[in-house]
């Protein structure tokens, strides 16, 4: 469940058309380094499910638009940037258990959003939640040592490394 929702480490960026970093003189639309981002300090803002980690994810963009996804391919979503300010679609993803013979389904919920301090600089938001429905939600409360629902709240300072 954990590595669905972190976005810890690793944020790739990549900008439309060839175009320089910074803001673009034809239309002053600040436009962020093209490449590899990590993530550099994080602060858990608050976690009462024990979500956040150290897993990596990446991500891509367009000219005011990137994706946020993750390294092993298990995660991704449309992301937009107004300014120097970015916020992205949230994601769902349901987990139903009946197939391992449990009568429990997760619903994991998360939103991104942060902005960029310049080129090379920004800072990353993290919400997250998780919900269960079913007669046995109780076992799955058990099994991952929570009380659900719950969420959690990170942020992370991002830098570009090339």
């Amino acid at each position: 469940m954990t590595n669905k929702l972190i976005l810890a480490a690793t944020l790739l960026v990549a900008c439309d058309g060839g175009k320089d970093s910074g803001d673009d003189s034809t239309t002053g639309a600040f436009t962020p380094s093209e490449g590899e981002w990590i993530t550099g300090e994080q602060s858990v803002i608050s976690d009462t499910c024990g979500l956040f980690d150290d897993d990596d994810k990446g991500g891509d963009t367009g000219e005011d638009t990137f994706s946020l996804e993750g390294t092993d391919g298990d995660f991704s979503t449309s992301c937009t940037l107004s300014g120097y300010a970015f916020t992205c679609e949230a994601t769902t993803e349901v987990i139903d258990y009946a197939s391992k013979g449990i009568e429990a389904a997760l619903t994991l919920t998360s939103s991104y959003s942060g902005s960029f301090d310049s080129e090379t600089s920004g800072l990353l938001n993290i919400d997250a939640g998780v919900a269960c429905e079913g007669k046995e939600c109780d076992f799955i409360e058990k099994a991952l040592e929570t009380t659900l629902p719950c969420s959690a709240s990170l942020e992370a300072a991002i830098s570009f490394s090339g």
